[in-house]
């Protein structure tokens, strides 16, 4: 039997066939009874898999009992029970050396553990670190049908005492789900040196049928730091609803509870929330009802909440709901509404009626030129005797020079008249002119430029200089052949009058390999800010190499350097690593050696920083 990709979910990158005694199953689960597994396609395998039993959940896992790993034919190693994840693309059961400044020099070590069933696995750790000493721990991942979770402890026995304990369960039951999850930090020196953490979230969602459910959540916080304790709680329930084809409606309720104790002073804050909104269509508007509002529960000083809404009426429509497809070309959107708000700057109440109508024509039209409108009248009456109404005008013209190149010009204005109490109706103002252009001179080179001009600027009553004109950006690529690519950008400031930085990209595909380069000019320092390369896939024989470094030129050091090699078996590979993350959080190198099966899913540390964020280097790219 052929278990091709496309069967086991795209996790797996080869096929793998299976022979010999029982063989079936579904696209949900592979069995196999006495049979041989392997991903090599030769007559005489280099290797494969001889197992009494065999499961293989496609995108999930493969499990195996009772097997014996054969090489050319030889045994190598007999094993009660082997789990391969297949939809883990790091590939964590092997050794791993390597150093950092937090735990020096260190040695990890990774051990599946076999149990009973197929849908339970347990995993253990044991590792040593030089600047903590030994640790232990282990993660267990259950599932069934109807739950499933994990729950993993892992401890540092060394000086500094490490406990970390994380849990997360969900479970159907018969009216709802319940989840429930934990995590308990002691003395963490990566996060939290010094204090205990603990947090619990458990929530129960109980759907009641399209459009409609109930959930309950509460929430627990606490951290100790030894000189403080802060502590926070809450409990909501909320509750989704359509009540009839024109009528929906969502309910929250909250109680909260936050407190902070050290050993000088200690405060105490609690407060109910209530948040109601209602929908109801009207066929050619929608009636909405918003009710928000923030409620203290006994003695909290200095108490007031600038997001009270108590209550707002909308009316909201729109031309295709007033007039259907015939707009006239002129599609907009208007809001009438009435409410109290909670004025956060004199912490004090006041009613708004407020008039919100904008318009908008776009050119959909495949000529060369297009031509695009929108403008916006916003006015708002207050309780206090102010008012205010705010004008907005979009306008751009766009001309096509080519099939990717235009010139475009672009106006927004937006001013509002008048004083608005209320800070989410302060704008700000805008007059500004801004314009691109993008043509080749010939057909592998392109030149593009941009900037702005603020006429804002002129009517300000400051007394520095005023200048209109904003950054001049200019961009070029040049593509001699489909396999190189030089681009460069850069930007004048017209304000300090010098180009402050320049980026220059080169990349080279002659074809499987791959090669990047990128540095960084700091017109204002007068200095290279940066350097980075990547190789990917150069080969020589059956060695692939790959490597990465980022130079900073600030501090005249790398910032990360990264080297792998591949060493190609057929059906496997032989992989080494050297991750070199010099500065940043747990700095350090680590090396690691692999020998892999092509067939299943797989990465390493290559190209990612040490909190697992990927390397940021330069290098155009090509197709």
């Amino acid at each position: 039997m052929d278990a091709r990709p496309s069967l086991l979910g795209g996790q797996i990158q080869r096929n793998l066939y299976l022979k010999g005694g029982t063989t079936y199953g579904s696209k949900n689960e592979i069995f196999g009874e006495k049979c041989d597994v392997t991903s090599c396609d030769r007559e005489v395998p280099h290797y494969h898999l001889q197992a009494a039993k065999a499961t293989i959940r496609p995108g999930k896992r493969a499990i195996f009992r009772k097997v014996a790993i054969k090489i050319f034919e030889k045994t190598i190693v007999k094993l009660p029970y082997l789990s391969i994840p297949l939809d883990e693309r790091t590939y964590k059961y092997l050794p791993e050396v390597g150093q950092t400044f937090d735990e020096g020099y260190y040695v990890k070590f990774k051990f599946g553990i076999p149990l009973r069933d197929d849908y339970s696995f347990l995993d253990t750790h044991v590792d040593y670190y030089t600047k903590r000493g030994p640790a232990l721990g282990f993660d267990y991942n259950y599932s069934n049908p109807n739950l499933r979770g994990v729950l993993s402890a892992y401890s540092v026995f060394g000086q500094d005492k490490t406990i970390t304990v994380m849990s997360r369960h969900r479970q159907e039951l018969g009216f709802g789900i319940l989840t429930l999850d934990n995590n308990y930090q002691q003395s963490n020196y990566l996060s939290a040196p010094g204090a205990t953490i603990l947090n619990t979230r458990i929530g129960l969602l109980v759907p009641q049928g399209r459009g409609t459910n109930t959930r309950f959540d509460f929430l627990r916080n606490q951290n100790n730091s030894g000189a403080s304790t802060t502590e926070s709680q809450s409990f909501k329930i909320g509750d989704v609803r359509r009540w009839t084809p024109n009528l929906r409606t969502n309910f929250d309720i909250g109680l909260s509870q936050s407190s902070n104790a050290n050993s000088s002073f200690s405060t105490k804050r609690e407060q109910l929330d209530v948040k109601l909104k209602a929908d109801y269509d009207l066929k050619q508007a929608i009636a909405q009802f918003d009710y928000q509002r923030a409620i203290p529960v006994g003695e909290t000083t200095n108490f007031f909440n600038g997001a009270d809404r108590t209550p707002v009426v909308s009316l909201v429509t729109d031309s295709r709901k007033l007039f259907g497809p015939k707009d006239g070309g002129w599609p907009f959107n208007a809001e009438l509404s009435l409410g109290e708000f909670a004025n956060s700057l004199d912490k004090t109440k006041l009613s708004r009626a407020n008039f919100d109508f904008r318009v908008s024509r776009p050119d959909r039209s495949a000529k060369r030129f297009r031509f695009d409108v929108n403008g916006r009248f916003k006015q708002g009456v207050y309780s206090d005797d102010t008012a205010q109404y705010t004008l907005g005008l979009g306008l751009q013209a766009s001309y096509a020079l080519g099939y990717d190149t235009s010139l475009n010009i672009r106006y927004s204005y937006l001013r509002p008249y008048g004083f608005s109490p209320l800070q989410i109706d302060r704008l700000g103002r805008t007059n500004l002119l801004t314009t691109d252009i993008s043509f080749r001179p010939y057909r592998t080179f392109l030149i593009g430029a941009q900037t702005g001009y603020d006429i804002l600027q002129l009517q300000q009553n400051s007394l520095g200089p005023k200048v209109a004109w904003q950054s001049v950006g200019v961009r070029m690529e040049y593509r001699p052949v489909d396999y190189i690519s030089l681009r460069a950008v850069s930007n004048y400031d017209s304000f300090q009058g010098s180009w402050n930085n320049l980026r220059v990209d080169l990349a080279y595909k002659p074809g499987a390999t791959f090669v990047g380069l990128g540095a960084k000019y700091d017109g204002i320092r007068k200095t290279w800010s940066s350097f980075s390369g990547f190789v990917d896939g150069f080969k020589w024989g059956r060695l692939r190499t790959s490597a990465l470094f980022d130079y900073n030129g600030y501090l005249k050091r790398f910032e990360a350097r990264h080297f792998q090699f591949t060493y190609d078996l057929h059906c496997a590979e032989a992989v080494m690593t050297v991750i070199d993350n010099p500065i940043g959080f747990r700095a350090g190198t680590s090396v690691n050696f692999y020998i892999r099966l092509k067939a299943f899913p797989f990465n390493t540390g290559f190209g990612t920083g040490t909190s697992g964020q990927p390397v940021t280097i330069s290098g155009g790219g090509v197709n």
